[in-house]
């Protein structure tokens, strides 16, 4: 075992031990964010040993960033069901996370390629989360985040407003369905 590969094992049992998580791939990488839909990717300034493990427990994947200098995790993402994790470049890996998309910049490609194939093949043993279908007031308008984008620059335009003021009246603009405000004078019935 090299020097480089002491420090590693030490790192990692520090920082993860083993009777908690199972490590299943590693790899040096840094770390990026941008904002869904939209490439402007930029640095978060946090870089060192990316881990891709499962908690024993509870079975549940997650990504972790130590720095191991410091032997600590300096970042942590739990993977959810269904994730989608996609290979953008050879060097550079592609995630939704729950505000904003994230990205591994990886200083090896064939340890890129290690990481990435670990990743794709245990993701793809977890069932992916089905939607149930629930009843909504909205009726079958309900539109999913996918479907429903950012408005973009000068197209947003207020049509109505509905609120409740300090007392608990309904206050409302001029261009509300009258529908809506019997709906609310019932609720506080």
């Amino acid at each position: 075992m090299s020097p480089y590969d002491e420090k590693l094992e030490l790192c990692l049992s520090d920082a993860l031990p083993s009777e908690s998580c199972h490590i299943i791939s590693t790899a040096q990488a840094r770390l990026y964010h941008a904002p869904f839909r939209q490439c402007r990717w930029a640095s978060t300034g946090l870089q060192g040993l990316l881990v891709f493990g499962k908690e024993l427990e509870s079975e549940g994947y997650w990504f972790r960033i130590l720095y191991s200098s410091a032997k600590k995790v300096v970042w942590a993402h739990n993977i959810p069901k269904g994730m989608k994790y996609e290979k953008d470049k050879p060097f550079f890996h592609v995630f939704a996370g729950a505000s904003r998309q994230y990205g591994f910049r990886f200083e090896d490609d064939d340890e890129a390629d290690e990481f990435f194939d670990a990743v794709t093949k245990n993701l793809a043993l977890l069932k992916p989360v089905t939607n149930k279908k629930k009843r909504s007031f909205l009726g079958s308008r309900r539109q999913t985040p996918v479907v429903i984008s950012a408005p973009s620059q000068g197209s947003f335009v207020h049509l109505a407003h509905i609120s409740l003021d300090e007392k608990g009246f309904v206050d409302a603009s001029e261009n509300v369905n009258p529908e809506w405000l019997r709906l609310f004078g019932q609720s506080g019935n």
